[in-house]
């Protein structure tokens, strides 16, 4: 093995150590705690849900709060939600209210 799959094999095993999986047995959402760090020097949580074959990832709103928070306004302007609709549909991603 060569040093950078042990980099890798090491990031990997750091990631799992790091990583709390809770699960919420009313609404069968995982909350996933990961141990990097947002905008506001709290960890970045994302919730994980499947059904059937589809899989449902959420961070609660906490992305579009943040924005705004920092004085980002997606809602009150068309072009700021057109290109954020164009860059979350180059991920297969979109948005729900």
């Amino acid at each position: 093995m060569n040093w950078i799959n042990t980099s890798v094999n090491d990031y990997y095993n750091w990631l799992r150590e790091k990583i709390f999986i809770q699960k919420d047995d009313s609404t069968d959402w995982f909350l996933i705690n990961t141990p990097f760090i947002g905008a506001f020097n709290d960890t970045i949580e994302i919730y994980a849900q499947k059904s059937g074959n589809h899989l449902k990832l959420s961070d609660n709103g906490e992305t579009m709060s943040n924005l705004e928070l920092q004085g980002l306004q997606i809602q009150g302007s068309k072009r700021r939600r057109d290109l954020l609709d164009s860059i979350l549909l180059n991920y297969g991603i979109r948005t729900v209210k």
